[in-house]
């Protein structure tokens, strides 16, 4: 469950939204950090997304892709 939260957080910040841009690295690894030091998420999972965030992000992007492909056949296709 706490890495579901932290992935879902992360996806949420850095991913385009209809009513606005995704946040930039930095703004990301920084709304984590607060929620971390907070106790709302856990820190160790904050620290890898922070070290592997290229990575992450890049994962990220590929999958919103691959989804919005297959939304969009699929409407044709309908």
């Amino acid at each position: 469950a706490r890495i579901m939260t932290c992935a879902d957080i992360f996806s949420a910040l850095a991913e385009d939204r209809p009513y606005r841009k995704g946040l930039p690295k930095e703004r990301t690894l920084a709304v984590l950090d607060e929620n971390a030091e907070r106790g709302f998420i856990s820190k160790p999972l904050v620290a890898l997304i922070r070290e592997n965030y290229e990575e992450i992000n890049e994962e990220r992007e590929t999958q919103a892709r691959k989804s919005g492909n297959r939304y969009y056949k699929m409407n044709l296709e309908g």
